[in-house]
């Protein structure tokens, strides 16, 4: 059994699932974002699907950010390194 599509807003807006690297551009456009995108992963994914990733991400900046396991605490590191630690 797959994982499903999934669509969450917790302090910033999610998307996780199968397909779901075709819909970056439109939801980079649903938020209106602009600026600098984060991609977190883990060193697997980044390998497997850096290409197609950074191919949806034509045109906008982006960042990887490459965790040892998915975890609050791993984004948090990531924005405390940068000096733009989130407010939760």
């Amino acid at each position: 059994m797959g994982l499903k599509r999934h669509l969450m807003e917790l302090p910033k807006l999610v998307l996780i699932g199968y397909g779901v690297i075709e819909e970056l551009r439109e939801v980079i456009e649903r938020l209106g974002a602009s600026g600098t995108a984060l991609v977190v992963s883990g060193p697997n994914v980044k390998a497997k699907l850096e290409g197609r990733i950074e191919g949806a991400l034509e045109g906008y900046g982006h960042e990887w950010f490459v965790v040892d396991r998915a975890s609050i605490g791993s984004s948090s590191a990531w924005a405390w390194r940068r000096g733009s630690a989130p407010g939760w």
